[in-house]
């Protein structure tokens, strides 16, 4: 899309062949000439562009270096007003038009939030908006170093936020708070216990002392890794427990899916709405009235453009209501062993990412109503678990 500034001063695009491009664009540079845009189009090929005021005398260096060239493209106001220059009415309009544009450039029209993660844009927004950067308020940057300590006092979240102004867009960039790490801290004691029933298959205990051997049977919570280590100088001795507990495992699940099902379809019928959106105001150009019974919506917003290059400062919305009914199926057995099938395969993607599946069985059966689909997953996996505990007593640190 062409900025404004580009728009009003105009660009000259141009494509040079050479051996070394990047020669020319140096000569250029040197004689005083603003290169944009820099394009390398292939080994031999650039493209750039460059003020209209400056094209005589860039035609003339390039000639001048036995340079072969193209000139691509003219764009932006002088070029318009050299082709309607006899049409007064339409430089009025114009000029109105531009004298809006400088005057909605004072305003905030779009805000962008970027480098969150955890925390909800909307979440941002909302805060700012409090403290004065909003769509439709004006734009003052004498008061960002205010806003900024502001922020972070209201917002615990964000550790860091910054807001650039360009054009009619506010840039909000921001830093989240780290989080606390999950693993141990060091001055910290932890013991290492089950998180999950399993049979030991390998215990890895990097600091104190294991309780349980191969092949031993554990209960979720159970005691596998003790801060506690026996030393024949002076007895006990506390080391925080670290180490991995590998076991194996069984994971049981069931899936139910109805023999009957209800299937959406939609019927054809559409309704439109449209709306623009300005200085944060939404504003209806087209209200329906949706006697639909059951419908989604899908809602698109637009930036306006003008000769559909130059953006201008409002949204269109519009929001479509499609109507829909349900009609009734019958699910086979294979459709239902597929549908169980996929669902436990999304679910154990996710609950049994860091285990290694080493078997599983599957079994079904059926009611009235519903096919009843049972899996059973037995698993490789670490299942150390470790747990923070204070102790009143003293006891000598190694």
């Amino acid at each position: 899309m062409i900025e404004i500034t580009e728009f009003i001063y105009g660009r000259v695009c141009i494509e040079v062949f050479c051996e070394i491009p990047e020669n020319v664009l140096n000569l250029l540079r040197t004689c005083g000439i603003s290169v944009f845009d820099i394009t390398k189009t292939a080994e031999s090929r650039m493209k750039f562009k460059i003020y209209p005021k400056d094209e005589e005398k860039t035609v003339s260096l390039i000639k001048s270096k036995n340079v072969d060239f193209e000139i691509i493209k003219r764009s932006g106001f002088p070029f318009i007003f050299e082709k309607y220059k006899k049409r007064a009415g339409l430089y009025f309009g114009a000029l109105c038009a531009a004298a809006l544009i400088a005057i909605s450039s004072l305003f905030i029209w779009e805000i962008r939030v970027e480098g969150n993660k955890d925390v909800p844009k909307e979440d941002i927004e909302r805060t700012l908006s409090y403290l004065g950067i909003a769509e439709g308020k004006i734009k003052d940057r004498s008061a960002l170093e205010k806003i900024y300590n502001s922020f972070l006092i209201a917002e615990n979240r964000i550790s860091w936020i910054s807001v650039n102004f360009d054009g009619t867009v506010a840039h909000v960039e921001v830093d989240e708070t780290k989080k606390a790490r999950l693993q141990t801290d060091k001055g910290k004691n932890y013991n290492i216990v089950a998180k999950c029933d399993g049979i030991i298959f390998r215990v890895d205990a990097v600091d104190g002392k294991s309780e349980v051997n191969k092949n031993d049977i554990v209960s979720k919570g159970e005691l596998l890794i003790s801060s506690f280590v026996d030393s024949r100088k002076s007895g006990k001795v506390l080391r925080s427990a670290r180490g991995n507990v590998w076991a194996t495992t069984v994971h049981n699940y069931t899936v139910k899916i109805p023999k009957v099902k209800q299937e959406k379809y939609y019927t054809g019928k559409k309704i439109t709405d449209s709306y623009i959106k300005i200085l944060g105001k939404t504003l209806p150009l087209k209200l329906s009235i949706i006697n639909m019974k059951e419908y989604d919506m899908d809602k698109t917003q637009k930036r306006a453009e003008l000769f559909g290059r130059f953006k201008l400062p409002f949204y269109i919305i519009r929001e479509v209501y499609k109507e829909y009914s349900f009609k009734e199926e019958t699910v086979s057995f294979e459709q239902a062993n597929e549908s169980a099938t996929a669902e436990i395969a999304r679910k154990t993607e996710i609950e049994l990412e860091n285990a290694e599946i080493i078997e599983r069985t599957s079994t079904c059966s059926e009611t009235d109503d519903c096919y009843i689909f049972d899996f059973a997953f037995v698993c490789i996996e670490n299942i150390a678990k470790p747990i923070e505990f204070i102790i009143e007593s003293d006891f000598p640190e190694n």
